[in-house]
């Protein structure tokens, strides 16, 4: 926990990327430094020079620089993965932490808990609060306000999951990032998932919903000017943790959502939602510095969100190829 106070209090200039700031604001060329875990200054134009700053240089020409991902609807108890391993329930606490690495690692840096044990929430919120372990900050329901949003997250995600899950087709795990965060061992596990689980699919495909009339409802609400808010379903089977979010904006642009609608869904909306517009969810100063560095642009191709260059985690430049292997 020390060590991860002195990672956190470095100082740190991203330079030269452009700027998504999360409200929907876009700077084609601009430059972030960081202190002591917040923001503590934008740049646009030409970069000062990061050695006068005393900033460590992180340089990210051709790359985009966005407020952390947030995903507000996600089941922790749940695998992600249809699997028949018996051990993941046994070690639902152990599980929880994989997950909320996993999240970090795909650069979401916060999610919301939904229908998971209060009491299993609330413990691994307080873990990751204080430091102990490193994965995405935890709210639980509690942190919402019913006063600030009328709509539920179309979770498009998880409709086109649940239909392939149903048809017992497995390429929604093919996807490189999903690659990358799901143990090797449960992917041998999937096919004899799927055979034994035959008749619980055929008795979800009864009631299941159709895919073209949710995006149709999503394309409906934002005609109408609601203020989306993304949330992946995570834990559902074929919706992994962690890149199931990244997903969830790539269905929606394919619904007729702007990109930076469906961006400003999953960070500015998304922290409002959660009551913590005022310190996450915005590149602002002041703000914690929990930001996704990505290569591309994903203001025009919202699959460049899944191309992570670096996550930051309130301050924190995040290991992510040691991020499993926490104790």
């Amino acid at each position: 926990m020390l060590g991860r106070d002195v990672q956190r209090s470095r100082t740190f200039l991203i330079h030269d990327a452009r700027l998504f700031l999360g409200d929907g604001t876009v700077i084609d060329q601009g430059s972030v430094l960081t202190k002591d875990g917040k923001i503590v200054e934008i740049y646009t134009g030409s970069a000062p020079d990061a050695k006068s700053l005393r900033a460590d240089s992180i340089e990210a020409a051709g790359k985009t620089l966005m407020p952390g991902l947030i995903d507000v609807n996600v089941r922790l108890s749940l695998p992600g993965i249809p699997i028949s391993d018996p051990e993941y329930f046994q070690n639902l606490d152990q599980n929880v932490d994989r997950e909320l690495a996993a999240y970090l690692f795909s650069g979401v840096t916060a999610v919301k808990s939904v229908g998971d044990p209060q009491e299993m929430v609330l413990k691994h919120r307080a873990t990751i609060a204080s430091g102990e372990r490193l994965g995405a900050e935890l709210f639980a329901d509690e942190s919402l306000s019913t006063k600030v949003v009328d709509s539920n997250p179309p979770m498009l995600a998880s409709v086109e999951a649940m239909q392939a899950y149903m048809d017992g087709k497995t390429d929604l795990l093919d996807r490189s990032l999903v690659q990358q965060v799901v143990p090797r061992k449960w992917f041998a596990q999937v096919k004899d998932s799927l055979t034994s689980a035959q008749s619980q699919r055929e008795a979800l495909r009864a009631r299941s919903v159709r895919s073209d009339v949710v995006r149709q409802n999503l394309a409906a609400a934002y005609r109408a000017g609601v203020m989306l808010v993304a949330g992946s379903g995570g834990g559902n089977p074929m919706v992994v943790h962690g890149p199931g979010i990244h997903r969830e904006l790539q269905l929606w642009v394919q619904a007729g959502i702007p990109p930076i609608v469906a961006l400003q869904g999953a960070t500015s909306n998304a922290a409002r939602l959660l009551r913590s517009d005022q310190r996450i969810g915005l590149i602002r100063k002041g703000y914690e510095a929990s930001l996704l560095l990505v290569d591309g642009n994903p203001l025009q191709d919202i699959s460049a969100t899944e191309r992570i260059s670096t996550v930051f985690f309130k301050g924190e430049r995040v290991n992510r190829a040691d991020i499993f292997e926490q104790k």
